[in-house]
């Protein structure tokens, strides 16, 4: 008797790539301008009126997040994409996107 061969499994391969994007979508809310925080600071000017994906597009521009994406979805989870308010913010790089919206929450910096 030969040893049978394990069977491929599509569900397999469904966990592996859902595990994927869960690490990437985690590295992009947790590092989203790198995995060290420098005392690069950038200042951010927030307009009334200006969307979520507005201010993700200024942030990424001012290289702060890699990716627009994991910040637009995070605010609109928690549901403060329309509780942020207008002002000048000033972040470094490498803070984390929860301290980002956190901020622009609670208002000018």
């Amino acid at each position: 008797m030969s040893p049978r061969r394990p069977r491929f499994h599509p569900r397999q391969l469904v966990y592996v790539l859902g595990f994927v994007v869960l690490a990437l979508v985690a590295r992009d809310v947790l590092f989203p301008s790198g995995f060290a925080r420098t005392g690069e600071a950038r200042t951010i000017f927030v307009r009334p009126g200006a969307t979520i994906d507005d201010i993700a597009a200024d942030l990424v521009s001012l290289g702060l997040l890699k990716s627009p994406f994991a910040f637009s979805i995070l605010a609109r989870l928690t549901r403060t994409d329309r509780q942020l308010k207008a002002g000048q913010y000033t972040f470094h790089k490498g803070d984390s996107v929860l301290s980002i919206l956190t901020v622009f929450v609670r208002g000018m910096s």
